[in-house]
Parts: structure tokens; sequence; C-alpha cells
């Protein structure tokens, strides 16, 4: 279950970084910040190795965020949005910029249950200029997590031009560490991730056009009512009366977990598939090639690389 567990740390790392007594003091103490770093790129590492080893979760990945692109943005197809942003860490068949307006746009409607709690006013006609102020200010620390993803992905994670093999390669140099600059890149980021103070900033850390500021209010009103319609917030017992699931009927609730357990089984035929080719290939090799050097002793490990995994001695192993 690498793609349940390891995400999920790897955000706690992120919500570490952007706590709000943080933002209250405009500052994030340096120690704290490198120390939540090394830890989020020490877990990336983890996670590229456990990909270089079973390429299915780099394809499971891709195919939950093709979904979500595609429209499958529901709780029960992508019950948690940091995850799936970690997922961009592990795959090169989905670009940002596919991305990054969707997850926006799934976030304004997943924090209006949380919006309303503290402003319950925005269920009402108010101004755009209200709108927006409330709305930035309840929605501060998940904006900022927002972005310090989508600059870990570009400047860290897929570099452009960078390969995620190369980025393995760079992480086992690196004992699973950033490098000097990066270092450097991703603690000056943090703090200006920090400093961001409006929805302007917002859309441009996400590599986004900002829209005016009547256009934006209009789309903030309308996730509003998206989320009454989901049952994302609201009465219950309003939203499930009659005999039926109707248009205001919550989601089934689905948890991540049960989620990629259903993806990775869809991918076993394929699986399937790769390790008979193999194994074809390899008899071919055998039958017409030289025979192949006996095996050393032991695995001959790249610095700084996670032994068990280069390990062959667990052909059977399953990892989700």
């Amino acid at each position: 279950m690498a793609l349940a567990v390891l995400p999920q740390v790897m955000n706690s790392f992120v919500v570490s970084l952007m706590r709000e007594e943080d933002v209250m003091t405009d500052e994030v103490p340096r120690y704290a910040s490198e120390k939540a770093l090394l830890g989020y790129c020490s877990f990336h590492h983890m996670l590229l190795a456990l990909r270089a080893r079973h390429p299915e979760i780099g394809e499971v990945a891709a195919d939950r965020l093709r979904r979500f692109i595609q429209g499958q943005r529901s709780k029960a197809h992508a019950p948690d949005l940091g995850q799936l942003l970690v997922y961009m860490a592990v795959t090169e068949d989905v670009r940002w910029e596919e991305l990054a307006a969707a997850v926006l746009a799934e976030s304004h409607v997943r924090g209006v249950r949380w919006l309303l709690r503290d402003r319950p006013r925005l269920q009402c006609a108010v101004s755009a200029e209200d709108r927006l102020r409330w709305s930035f200010e309840g929605r501060a620390t998940s904006s900022r997590l927002l972005m310090f993803q989508a600059f870990f992905l570009r400047r860290v994670a897929r570099p452009a031009g960078e390969t995620l093999a190369a980025s393995l390669a760079r992480y086992d140099r690196q004992f699973g560490q950033p490098t000097a600059p990066q270092r450097e890149r991703l603690v000056r980021a943090c703090r200006e991730i920090l400093r961001v103070d409006g929805w302007p900033a917002v859309y441009e850390g996400l590599g986004l056009r900002a829209p005016e500021e009547q256009e934006l209010a209009e789309e903030l009103c309308a996730a509003v009512h998206q989320s009454l319609q989901l049952g994302y917030h609201g009465s219950p017992t309003l939203l499930q009366s009659g005999s039926s699931a109707g248009a205001g009927a919550p989601p089934e609730r689905v948890g991540i977990k049960k989620c990629l357990r259903q993806a990775f089984k869809d991918m076993e035929p394929q699986k399937a598939r790769r390790k008979a080719d193999g194994q074809a290939g390899a008899r071919s090799r055998r039958a017409v090639g030289p025979a192949a050097p006996p095996r050393q002793d032991g695995p001959q490990v790249p610095r700084g690389a996670f032994a068990a995994l280069r390990d062959d001695s667990d052909e059977g192993s399953e990892s989700e």
C-alpha cells in the first residue's frame, strides 16, 4: 500500500511547514523547515525506489490522475486531494498543467464546508470583495499546501527535462536528500508561500491565470452550491430525505485504501502479461545467447540506494 501510506506521510510534512502559527509570525524557523523538507524528500526517494521495483505504482498513479482530470473528482473517486497531488511525483504520463486547474476547482468545492463553519454568511449573497477576502482567509492554509506541492513537483520531483529515473539516481547519490541548491530554493519558497496574502498569488504559484475578481467571486459562489449538491455540507437529513438518493444525496464514502486496492486489482492482467513476456524473453535469450555469468554472492547496491529494494530474492512480492 505504498500509494496509501507514503503520500499521507509526505503530506504531514507539508502541513507541519504551513502551520497557522508560523503564518502569524510571517516566518518559519529554518531548522524546522529543513527538517520537514528533508523528511519529505526522503519519503519521495522511497516512493521512487518502490516505483522502479514495481512499475504498476506509476501506472496506477497515472490512471487515478487521468480519471480526476476527465471528471471523476468526487470524494468517492478521489478521497484525498493531497495524496492525489503526490501521485504526480511518481509518473511521467501526466503534466502539472493538465491537473492544476482541476485540483484548484475541486479544492474550492471541498473547502466550502470549513468556510461556512466560520463564515456562514458565505451561503448568502455577499459582495464580491467580501467573498474573495473571507474565502481566502478561511482557506489560506490549504491554498499554501497546494502551492508547495506545485513548487516541489516542478522544481524538485520532476524538474523540466529530468526523468524520474534520473531523479531516483540523484536521490541515490544524495542519500535521499535534495541537493544544496534545491534545499535553499525549497526553504526560500516556503517563506514566500507563507507570505501569500491573496488569490492572485495563489493562482500564480500554481502556474494558472488569475481570473478577474468578479469571475472568481462567481466561481466561489458556484462552489458553495456544488458542495451542497454533492453532500459535502448541509443537513444530512435534508440531503438524504426520500426513498431514493436524489441529486443532492451525498456520495458513497470510499477510503483511499479501498480505491487503490481496486485500482491495483485492475492492473493485475497487465502485470501478468509483463511477467509472461519477460519469462518468454528470458527463455529465448537462453536458447540463442551465451551462458549468463555466475551470479555474485551479494547485490551491488549503488551509493545511497535502498538495498532491500535491489534484492532479487522477492520476485513474487506484491505492492499496492
